[in-house]
């Protein structure tokens, strides 16, 4: 029998899907960000017009109230979902601890958090839904970071029915992901992911990772290494 996946540092720091990604495109953006905090995250116009379409979903799901206009052909997606004849939850937050247990969002322990847009549920099976509102570009580990923490959150789940429900494109992009295939290989991932992030810590090494995405990023006009458009 394989060894069950084990983190190789001790976590010091909260990790979730977009701080993973962040670390892999630039571990010197990550640690001004994350661990000095000495740079915010400035936000698009197409980001906040994304967080509102989110609010606007949340509202329909939990409290029945109308779409705006420009988002009245998902109506059908609303109604289906509602019509599931699951247990339907918008916006859940599922965070685990250092041991892997269900915590609260803000505990002091917390290992990995994951937001939910939708989430349904019966006794065995599960669903997890992300709204996307940007370019069709899926990627899998954030289903798979929210498959496994509803395993983790809900033991009696067997199956969970993850997907990218895309705005622009009316697309959807899907998978499924069970407890006895996918839990230990996602698990795993996310392990190395966190370990690489927790060497960068213990190391004090934070390597500027140069590339087109310079040009959106806070340091570009300090960052020796930065390839912005100047």
């Amino acid at each position: 029998m394989s060894q069950p996946p084990q983190l190789q540092h001790t976590p010091t720091l909260a990790h979730s899907f977009s701080r993973f990604e962040l670390f892999d495109t630039c571990p010197k953006q990550f640690f001004h960000r994350h661990v000095k905090k000495d740079l915010k995250e400035e936000e698009s116009e197409a980001s906040l017009a994304g967080t509102r379409d989110h609010k606007s979903f949340e509202l329909r799901l939990k409290e029945g109230l109308a779409l705006p206009p420009h988002l009245k052909k998902h109506e059908e997606k609303c109604e289906i979902i509602l019509g599931s004849g699951m247990e339907v939850k918008a916006e859940e937050e599922l965070a685990i601890d250092k041991e892997l247990k269900p915590c609260d969002w803000w505990h002091r322990d917390v290992f990995l958090r994951v937001k939910a847009d939708v989430t349904l549920y019966s006794e065995t099976t599960a669903g997890l839904l992300d709204w996307k509102a940007g370019k069709r570009k899926p990627k899998n580990f954030q289903l798979e970071l929210g498959a496994m923490t509803q395993f983790l959150h809900y033991p009696k789940i067997k199956s969970t029915k993850a997907a990218f429900l895309w705005l622009r494109d009316d697309a959807t992009d899907q998978e499924t992901y069970t407890r006895d295939k996918d839990f230990e290989r996602i698990l795993t991932k996310t392990f190395e992911k966190a370990d690489r992030i927790e060497e960068a810590v213990k190391e004090d090494v934070w390597q500027a990772k140069p590339g087109y995405h310079c040009n959106w990023c806070g340091l570009k006009d300090t960052c020796t290494s930065s390839q912005a458009r100047r």
